[in-house]
């Protein structure tokens, strides 16, 4: 029963399989200062570096992690798998290919952590919350590219690990303009683009002006647009000749040419 005398409240969804990670790890107290950081370093990793046996509980992990399997429909003898231990990989930290096809490299898609726990996990309940979340990680990512060794820049080596950010390849990091664009993005000419993160895919036209803008994936702006302090969604058209100020777009979201709208949704 949720009360309206409640405040700060927290909803966390977790699927049926890590339930039984929370049945062994009893020395997890709180869902928000120990599963969920717990589940975030866990991720890409594979599913069996979560069922790491302590002294003394081998057998009631190894059964978790046979019940885990079962739930998932996965093979635990999987040639590659090993002995169902789950001894961590450490090759497969980053995000890497994994030996065991199976090992269910999960993902954690929303995570809630305290400025002390993560200085880029920030809550975001508000579009200006949002959008000062993506100006956090420009700014993180403008301060580590810096610290890049100019030779290998120079040479050609591309980055893709920058301190504790991940970046794809060929995304483009602009320190004058704290701004980042994601790989296979195309700009047009005379375009302005300040304080913004552009997503991957994403067309934007001939001389335009963005400022404070969180762009998603494959959104396609048209010509002589001006979007400040705004959100576009994935796969968002803009029409041309539109002026848009603090505003945001669902999915798929179409807006006529020639709009001007401050504070709205479309």
């Amino acid at each position: 029963m949720i009360k309206t005398s409640w405040s700060d409240l927290h909803v966390f969804c977790f699927s049926p399989w890590a339930l039984n990670i929370l049945a062994v790890k009893k020395n997890m107290k709180e869902l928000d200062k120990d599963f969920v950081p717990f589940l975030i370093s866990h991720q890409f990793r594979g599913l069996k570096t979560c069922f790491r046996p302590r002294k003394g509980n081998a057998d009631e992990v190894m059964d978790a992690l046979v019940q885990t399997m079962g739930i998932l429909k996965l093979d635990l003898d999987h040639e590659g798998g090993g002995d169902g231990g789950g001894e961590a990989n450490d090759n497969d930290a980053d995000g890497g290919e994994h030996d065991n096809e199976d090992d269910y490299p999960f993902l954690v898609s929303g995570q809630v952590l305290s400025r002390e726990s993560s200085k880029l996990s920030l809550r975001a309940c508000t579009l200006p919350a949002y959008a000062y979340v993506c100006r956090e990680v420009v700014a993180q990512a403008i301060a580590v590219s810096r610290a890049v060794d100019e030779k290998e820049l120079k040479a050609g080596v591309q980055k893709r690990h920058l301190g504790t950010l991940y970046l794809p390849e060929n995304t483009v990091i602009n320190t004058k303009f704290n701004t980042i664009t994601l790989p296979e993005a195309t700009i047009g000419e005379k375009v302005q683009v300040k304080s913004s993160t552009i997503g991957r895919g994403v067309t934007i036209g001939n001389r335009c002006r963005l400022n404070n803008v969180v762009v998603h994936d494959n959104v396609i702006i048209g010509e002589n647009c001006v979007l400040q302090n705004s959100n576009l969604s994935h796969d968002t058209v803009i029409g041309k000749n539109c002026n848009l100020n603090d505003c945001q777009t669902g999915l798929r979201a179409e807006v006529a040419a020639g709009t001007k709208a401050k504070g709205e949704g479309f």
